[in-house]
């Protein structure tokens, strides 16, 4: 029991270590590498070295799972395209879902729908919601989050990425709650 606690403060401890590490990673990336303080009209898709910045931070952070004896399993059990934009509807049980569905699906440059609030005060994770793209949404707004998942589901379309959504609207470590389907309409209006 005690030991479990010992490796669960190394973990958060590295989390966090990983998450300051790569928000310079990410800063270098994004304004010099893809040359965006020159050219600050460049588009979504050709921010490479941003993109592969936040799939090695998600690498780092999912197998730093192994210190507290996690196992990690991924199996795509069958073809999924890659020449067109994709929509993925998941359920979302913790924060660690996430940091796998970006580096287990990073060949699909998939860009998130997310809580408003995080878009802002995280390192590494609030600027890559800013920067990638990512329809960060007020769930007390539904009108407004409609729109925004709509604009997401539009750049997806012009880029070939994909988008992924939690039409649940937040994590449920239980049972599956009731799927909001509105951002999910949106998408498939604008990326069919």
């Amino acid at each position: 029991m005690l030991l479990n606690y010992l490796l669960s403060a190394i973990y958060i401890a590295f989390f966090f270590i990983m998450l300051l590490i790569f928000h310079v990673i990410q800063l270098f990336c994004y304004n010099i590498l893809d040359g965006n303080l020159l050219k600050k009209s460049k588009l979504i898709s050709q921010n490479k070295f941003h993109r592969a910045s936040v799939n090695w931070l998600n690498f780092f952070l999912l197998h730093g799972l192994y210190i507290v004896g996690s196992k990690i399993k991924y199996e795509e059990k069958s073809d999924i395209p890659t020449d067109k934009p994709l929509i993925f509807i998941a359920n979302h049980q913790s924060m660690f879902d996430i940091i796998g569905m970006i580096w287990f699906l990073r060949k699909y440059k998939p860009i998130f729908v997310s809580k408003k609030e995080l878009a802002s005060g995280v390192p590494s994770i609030s600027y890559n919601l800013r920067k990638s793209g990512a329809a960060n949404i007020d769930r007390k707004d539904g009108k407004r989050a409609i729109a925004e998942i709509a604009k997401l589901g539009k750049l997806i379309e012009e880029i070939n990425f994909s988008a992924v959504i939690f039409p649940e609207g937040t994590r449920s470590r239980t049972e599956m709650r009731d799927f909001q389907t509105g951002g999910v309409a949106a998408l498939l209006k604008k990326a069919p």
